[in-house]
């Protein structure tokens, strides 16, 4: 015999009460005593066995449970248990069915070898039956079978009252079952959690659908499943259920990384077809820009593309490049000149004031920018909400500096607007000095057409000025001036400068 690898294998036994038969076995081979170690290697598979379908009935197996019962039940009338159990164990899926015959005959030789009278086993027979335990039944430990897994999920999805509610338990839950799931049945499981997602989804379950898409993202994530190699599964469902699998990725988007560029690639597609459908997908693959999932260039411009589709009041969340959104805004709201385009934006405005946190210091200013320009344009619904100046804007001063910036220039050109210039000074004087010297350094490099004969606004403004003076450092008040002087025609418009 050869001791060593008998030795070596004692490191695969998943049972820790298995490893202490198995020694005995190693040591009565050591002894030379073959006949004793066949009959302990044929005791210890059938305990296993037992064992196994112990286990299996505590977890509420009800094939186990009823096995269980029998083999108790021959035990206590005092007779042999072998075979009940060995034919119990591969009803239950606690041995795989291809082994009957094997089990059967190694039953055959222990019963031949249980006798003294008998030829003893040889080297070579206990080496295969010790070998065929270990492949059998001692490697591994409890695994559900396949009807077992759909009698879990079912009953978690029946009692999901029974199910913690808190997203830590749940993990914990779901580990245990995958822990208890075999390498072979992953991809029943996908199918079978795919399957109830979708009921859950059409019965509008939050609680039990998101349970299910953080079961398949913990099969995914944390086993050998390619969610790829299912030819039954992935494929299929993109084609048939595109809106559940991209409701299953907004739920569960770090599964994103784990799909074919095909199978991300035909997702996509999926909102270029004519459907209903079509933005809700988009929608949901908006979760994979939050995520910072990868995405390739065409299935951005896809994203984008549908969303161009949608009007910016309902599509404008989705935007997760805010530098699109705002070439949009402007395009379709701001630089249309029309009072009623811009007071679209000024009411869209007004109403995600309170997301602004959610855009950039620098989209602050773009949109102080555009709104400056509707002030300008004379949009009645914009000069009514620079009057009231809400509280809130105190909070972004790049949107302010955007506002008198957007005002106070037309193209490339500094142009005083002539029908708010106080309103917007009011904005200006709200700011820092070191805001203030940045707009007024930024304004007076911009080149005039020509000089403005409003001395209206021009005395507007320096009374103004002239009643905030100590609110005003000498410095900045230099730089208004200067700002004024180069604008504004000194005295009053004069006949002949009208030709």
């Amino acid at each position: 015999m050869d001791i060593k690898w008998l030795n070596n294998q004692r490191q695969n036994i998943a049972n820790a009460n298995d490893a202490q038969l198995y020694d005995e076995i190693v040591k009565c081979c050591e002894s030379g005593l073959l006949r004793a170690a066949y009959v302990l290697t044929w005791i210890l598979i059938v305990e296993s066995l037992r064992h196994k379908i112990e286990a299996l009935a505590n977890l509420g197996d009800r094939r186990a449970i009823q096995a269980l019962e029998n083999i108790e039940g021959v035990e206590k009338a005092k007779q042999a248990n072998d075979k009940v159990i060995v034919d119990k164990a591969i009803n239950c899926l606690v041995i795989e069915a291809r082994y009957e015959s094997d089990l059967n005959y190694f039953w055959d030789q222990r019963c031949l070898y249980a006798h003294p009278y008998q030829t003893a086993p040889k080297d070579a027979d206990v080496t295969l039956i010790i070998t065929k335990a270990l492949e059998m039944v001692l490697k591994t430990g409890v695994h559900y079978h396949k009807d077992r897994i759909d009698e879990i999920i079912k009953n978690e999805v029946a009692c999901f009252h029974m199910v913690p509610q808190n997203e830590p338990e749940q993990k914990e839950r779901i580990r245990y079952h995958l822990l208890m799931v075999r390498e072979e049945h992953y991809a029943f499981l996908y199918k079978t959690l795919f399957f109830e997602f979708c009921q859950a989804v059409d019965a509008k379950n939050i609680p039990l659908y998101r349970y299910m898409a953080l079961f398949i993202e913990l099969l995914v994530n944390e086993t050998t499943y390619d969610i790829n190699n299912d030819a039954n599964g992935l494929q299929k469902q993109i084609a048939n259920y595109p809106l559940k699998v991209w409701s299953l990725i907004y739920l569960a988007p770090s599964i994103w990384e784990k799909i074919d560029i095909a199978y991300s690639d035909s997702l996509f597609n999926c909102i270029l077809l004519p459907s209903d459908n079509n933005y809700s997908c988009a929608r949901c693959a908006y979760k994979l820009f939050v995520n910072g999932n990868t995405l390739s260039p065409q299935q951005e411009q896809i994203y984008y593309d549908e969303l161009a589709k949608h009007d910016i009041n309902s599509s404008w969340s989705f935007y997760h490049n805010h530098g699109i959104l705002l070439q949009r805004i402007d395009s379709e709201w701001v630089a249309t000149s029309s009072y009623k385009t811009q007071e679209w934006y000024v009411d869209w405005l007004k109403s995600c004031f309170s997301n602004m946190s959610t855009f950039s210091s620098d989209e602050h200013e773009k949109l102080g920018n555009m709104f400056g320009k509707c002030c300008r344009n004379h949009t009645y619904v914009a000069l009514d909400y620079l009057k009231s100046f809400p509280e809130e804007w105190n909070a972004y001063p790049r949107f302010l500096m955007g506002l008198v910036k957007g005002a106070y220039t037309l193209d490339k050109y500094l142009n005083i607007p002539a029908n708010c210039p106080v309103s917007v000074f009011k904005v200006f004087l709200k700011l820092t000095e070191e805001h203030q010297a940045a707009i007024l350094t930024e304004l007076s490099q911009r080149e005039m057409k020509s000089k403005s004969y409003d001395t209206e606004g021009r005395d507007a403004l320096k009374k103004v000025i002239e009643e905030n003076k100590n609110n005003i450092t000498q410095e900045i008040r230099d730089q208004l001036q200067e700002l004024l002087d180069k604008y504004y025609m000194e005295g009053s418009m004069r006949f002949e400068d009208l030709f």
